[in-house]
C-alpha cells in the first residue's frame, strides 16, 4: 500500500506582517525559511527525533519516508507504511504549534485501501491526487489557534492575541519599551529568535538574495539614522531620481514587492497526468526535481535582480532592500522605491529564462517514460507576475501586504487574459500617500479614480503593464516612452501641465482638463506628433490618440502612473553618470 502526507503553511504574508514592526517581520521570515527547506531545517530535526530513514537531504537516498517536495513552507511525503507518516504528522504538527502558535496551516494524510475497488494496491499518483483533494478541503476549515484570548485575558496591543509574560531573550529592546509593550506568544518567540540568531547582522534567507556568493548586510530599521548606532539603518541618501538629483533625507520612500509564478497549478496537473502510469520512482524523482528546479530558478532570478541593488543601492556593503520571502515560485521584499520596478523587471525576465532549463528536463523525462501528448501544448518556460506598492517608510505596513497581494492579482488577471496556460509576465503598481486597510479595489477607487462629467468614473492608472513589448497590450516600456516624451523640451504637455490636468480632474472638471491638453498641442505643434504617438502606443488604440481611453466598461488614463515615474523613474546608466 502507498500513503501520502501533505503539509502547507497558509496566509504567510499575514503572519509575517502581524505586528507591523520590521524586526518582527524579519524574525518571522527567517524562522519560516528554516521550517522545511534543507538538512538544517526544523523538519530535519523532527525526522531525526522520529528515527525513520528518509531522503530529505539526498533525493536519491532510500528511506522509509520519501519526499516529493520540501520547499517554501510546504512538503509532500509518501511511504509504503502508514506508521512513519502518522508519526511524522503527530510530531510535526505539535512542533509547528509550539514554534509558530499563530501560524495557520493545513495538512492531509491519505492512502491505504482503494475505496472504489476495495483493493490495497493504489499507485503513488492516485494517492497524491486524493491527498491534494483532502488538503484543499482542509484549507477551507477554520482552525483554533492557541493560546486563546478570552475576555479576562490581557491582550497584545499590536495583534489582539493573548498576552504572555515577556521572556528574557525577547527583552533586547530598551527597558521602557519592554515594560510598556504587551507581547503575544508568537511575537515573543520572534524576538527571541532575533536575539539568539543575531538577525541584526545575518540570516539564511537574506543570503539567498545575495548575488555571486558575496556577503551583504541588509537594513533592519527604516526610521533611525546611522548615527544612532543601534540598528543597521536603511540609507535613503543614495536614492537616485534621474531627473531631480539625489533625494533629500525627508523623502523616505520605500516599496513592498510581491511576485508570484504564473500557471504553476496547470503545469503540475499536466505533469501528474503525463506521468500517471509510469513507475513510482520515476514519478517521485520528476516531481522532486521540478520542485527543486523551480526553487533554484526563483533564487537565481532574485540574485540577478539584487545585482541592480548592489550596483546602485549599496552603502558600506549594506543594500537598500530587505528580503522577506523566497520560497517556491514567489518572493516578497522591501526595497528602496526607485529600485523597485527595475528589480521586479529583472526578476521576471531571469525567472522566465531559468525556468526553461527546469521544464526542458521534465519534458525529457515525460518524453522517455510518460505521455508526451499531454504536454505538447505547454510552453517551455514559466513566467511570473507581481505587484509593487510605493509608500512612505515610516507608514505602518501592517495591512500593506493585502494591497500588494491585490496588485499582484491584478497583474495575474492581465496575464490570464492573454493566455490561460502560461501568460506573459506583468506588473501592477500603486503609490499611496496614506495608510490603507481596505481591499485593493477600494484603495484604487480612493486614490486613483475620479468622477468627472460626461464620462463618470475615470481611473487614472492602468490595471497592469506587461514586462515585455506586445502589440495588443500596454507594457512598461510604452509608459517609459510616454514619460520621456513629456520630459522633452519641445513637448506640448510637461509634467507640470499634467499636474494641472489632475487638479481639474479631482474637481470633476473634464472640460477644463481637455482644454488644457488641446490648447497645449495648438501652442506647441512641433511636439504634438510625438505625444500622440506615445499615447497611441500605450493605449493600443487604432483610431484614438487621446490621453484617456475606454477599456472594456471602464475609462482609464496613465496620468497617476506618470506621476509615479516622475518621482521614482530610474535608469542605471544615468544614475551611474550622476554618481
Amino acid at each position: 500500500m502507498t500513503y501520502c502526507y501533505l503539509f502547507e503553511a497558509k496566509s504567510i504574508q499575514s503572519y509575517l506582517f502581524k505586528t507591523g514592526k520590521l524586526k518582527d517581520v524579519i524574525a518571522a521570515s527567517e524562522r519560516l525559511d528554516m521550517l522545511v527547506d534543507d538538512n538544517n531545517s526544523v523538519l530535519a530535526e523532527v525526522l531525526e527525533q522520529l528515527g525513520y530513514s528518509h531522503n530529505l537531504a539526498d533525493k536519491n537516498a532510500e528511506g522509509e519516508i520519501q519526499f516529493l517536495r520540501c520547499k517554501g513552507a510546504a512538503f509532500s511525503a509518501y511511504s509504503k507504511d502508514k506508521a512513519p507518516l502518522q508519526a511524522l504528522r503527530n510530531l510535526w504538527t505539535l512542533t509547528v504549534l509550539q514554534l509558530f502558535p499563530g501560524l495557520a496551516f493545513c495538512d492531509a494524510l491519505e492512502g491505504g485501501m482503494d475505496k472504489a475497488t476495495n483493493e490495497g494496491a493504489q499507485s503513488l499518483q492516485s494517492v497524491v491526487k486524493l491527498a491534494q483533494q483532502r488538503l484543499a478541503a482542509d484549507h477551507n476549515q477554520a482552525k483554533v489557534t492557541l493560546p486563546l484570548a478570552p475576555a479576562i485575558a490581557n491582550i497584545s496591543q499590536r495583534t489582539g492575541n493573548a498576552q504572555v509574560p515577556t521572556s528574557k531573550l525577547a527583552s533586547f529592546a530598551p527597558q521602557e519599551e519592554v515594560e510598556s509593550e504587551r507581547l503575544d506568544l508568537d511575537t515573543d518567540l520572534h524576538r527571541q529568535a532575533y536575539q539568539v540568531m543575531n538577525l541584526k547582522d545575518q540570516g539564511a534567507l537574506q543570503s539567498k538574495y545575495s548575488p555571486n556568493d558575496q556577503t551583504y548586510s541588509y537594513p533592519t530599521n527604516f526610521e533611525k539614522s546611522n548615527s544612532d548606532n543601534i540598528d543597521q539603518s536603511f540609507d535613503f541618501s543614495t536614492e537616485q531620481n534621474a531627473y531631480k538629483g539625489k533625494q533629500n533625507d525627508e523623502r523616505k520612500d520605500i516599496a513592498l514587492v510581491h511576485i508570484d509564478g504564473n500557471g504553476l497549478g496547470i503545469i503540475l496537473l499536466k505533469l501528474n497526468k503525463a506521468l500517471s502510469t509510469v513507475d513510482e520512482k520515476i514519478y517521485a524523482n520528476a516531481y522532486r526535481s521540478f520542485s527543486e528546479g523551480l526553487a533554484s530558478a526563483t533564487k537565481k532570478a532574485a540574485q540577478a535582480a539584487t545585482q541592480i541593488v548592489v550596483d546602485y543601492g549599496q552603502t558600506d556593503n549594506t543594500l537598500a532592500m530587505r528580503p522577506l520571502v523566497l520560497g517556491g515560485d514567489d518572493v516578497t521584499l522591501l526595497i528602496r522605491a526607485d529600485l523597485a520596478l527595475p528589480w521586479s523587471k529583472q526578476f521576471c525576465r531571469v525567472f522566465q529564462q531559468a525556468s526553461q532549463e527546469v521544464l526542458t528536463n521534465i519534458f525529457a523525462v515525460i518524453k522517455e517514460h510518460g505521455d508526451a501528448d499531454v504536454t505538447k501544448d505547454m510552453k517551455g518556460y514559466l513566467s511570473a507576475s507581481g505587484g509593487v506598492l510605493f509608500q512612505k517608510a515610516n507608514h505602518p505596513f501592517t495591512n500593506s501586504h493585502h494591497v500588494v497581494e491585490g496588485l499582484c492579482a491584478n497583474a495575474k488577471r492581465l496575464t490570464k487574459q492573454i493566455d490561460d496556460n502560461v501568460g506573459p509576465a506583468a506588473l501592477s503598481f500603486l503609490r499611496l500617500s496614506n495608510t490603507a486597510t481596505q481591499h485593493v479595489e477600494e484603495v484604487i477607487k480612493q486614490n486613483v479614480a475620479v468622477t468627472v462629467d460626461k464620462l463618470g468614473t475615470l481611473t487614472l492608472a492602468l490595471p497592469a503593464y506587461l514586462i515585455d513589448s506586445d502589440e495588443q497590450y500596454p507594457c512598461l516600456q510604452d509608459l517609459y516612452d510616454l514619460f520621456e516624451v513629456c520630459l522633452n523640451k519641445d513637448t506640448p504637455m510637461t509634467m507640470s501641465k499634467w499636474r494641472q490636468v489632475l487638479t481639474h480632474l479631482s474637481l470633476g472638471n473634464m472640460d477644463e482638463a481637455n482644454r488644457i491638453y488641446e490648447r497645449a498641442k495648438t501652442l506647441k505643434k512641433e511636439g504634438k506628433a510625438a505625444l500622440e504617438e506615445a499615447f497611441y502606443m500605450l493605449s493600443k488604440s487604432q483610431n484614438d490618440t487621446a490621453w484617456y481611453w475606454q477599456q472594456g466598461d471602464e475609462w482609464i488614463s496613465p496620468l497617476k502612473d506618470l506621476m509615479v515615474l516622475e518621482r521614482f523613474y530610474f535608469k542605471p546608466d544615468e544614475a551611474a553618470e550622476a554618481q
